[in-house]
């Protein structure tokens, strides 16, 4: 499809984890705050949000939960495979263990998985028996970080049946979940509210960049010793790859960041000017194949959360009809 720079200005944008969504007023999408930042009026946007949406760019949204507000870690696990693993048999075996959320298909033998946990040891054996699934000896893990978000006994049984009725729906109207939940209106918009306040929940599009002609995505792994100006250098990195630049992360000792590059020829500029940053110590080009997403990980999560809060209520929920 043809696809041009206000696009895929348009597309960075939405897809920044949720930062562009009017979550103080409750999960309402704001095109207001993408016009503010892109410099453009309210209804160029709402126009060509709707025919991205329209060609299938912006396939649909989910509904994110905070692994803080769960008492969960997440990390990425990169893995080089070996012979004779075959990618895809790899690929079959991992997305069935608990906690996948998501895998990385990248070209060549590569591949990124993300995955929660709530005990270390129990990581460590999931990383043991990964790496023996794919036959490799490296597999590299950093831990991702999320904002801390307010204490868990703040949300009531009723907020968790809230967040269920959202999970797939999040633009869902009010008044129909007030009517599922029998509470008024007032009580979804207030509740919803106070829960976005404290950072619990975002929504997350889900961009189908490979509609995109000629577009080729690319995983950028950046390690780096820059403890003292971490935040300093992220923000220079960032604007170095601005011209590119659909999300950026900043972990504790690494940045990671997904690029859109019109071609592989880029790939060399954009590796020296990053190795050539002070503090920098390696990086990490990955081109993306596919990114399998496991929504499911989450709402059993939400279940599980859901069951806890029913029995100390003394009351029995079926998430499954909510």
């Amino acid at each position: 499809m043809s696809f041009d720079n206000l696009d895929f200005q348009i597309c960075s944008e939405i897809a920044r984890d949720g930062v562009n969504f009017d979550i103080s007023g409750g999960l309402r999408f704001s095109f207001g705050k993408i016009a503010s930042v892109l410099n453009l009026d309210e209804a160029t946007v709402r126009k060509r949000f709707q025919r991205l949406h329209d060609v299938g760019l912006l396939r649909d949204w989910w509904f994110k939960i905070n692994p803080n507000f769960l008492q969960m870690n997440h990390c990425h696990l990169w893995i080089d495979l070996l012979p004779p693993s075959s990618k895809q048999e790899v690929i079959s075996k991992i997305r069935l263990m608990p906690g996948i959320i998501s895998i990385c298909n990248y070209y060549g033998n590569n591949l990124k998985i993300v995955i929660c946990y709530t005990d270390e040891f129990e990581l460590k054996k999931q990383i043991q028996l990964i790496s023996r699934i794919a036959n490799s000896e490296n597999v590299l893990r950093k831990d991702i970080e999320y904002p801390r978000c307010v204490d868990n006994r703040q949300l009531t049984l009723r907020d968790l049946m809230m967040l269920k009725a959202f999970e797939h729906q999040p633009m869902k109207p009010y008044t129909a979940v007030a009517h599922e939940l029998g509470v008024s209106t007032k009580t979804v918009k207030r509740r919803m509210k106070k829960i976005a306040q404290s950072k619990a929940i975002s929504i997350v599009p889900r961009v189908n960049w490979s509609l995109v002609e000629g577009s080729i995505i690319v995983h950028v792994l950046v390690l780096h010793s820059a403890v003292d100006y971490a935040n300093t250098l992220f923000a220079i990195i960032s604007e170095l790859l601005s011209d590119y630049l659909i999300t950026g992360k900043a972990g504790k000792d690494y940045f990671f960041f997904q690029l859109h590059v019109p071609s592989l020829t880029k790939l060399d500029t954009i590796y020296s000017m990053l190795r050539e940053q002070r503090g920098v110590s390696s990086v990490r080009i990955d081109l993306l194949l596919e990114n399998i997403q496991l929504y499911e990980t989450f709402s059993n999560q939400l279940d599980r959360e859901i069951t806890r809060a029913s029995a100390l209520a003394g009351m029995h929920v079926i998430t499954a009809q909510t």
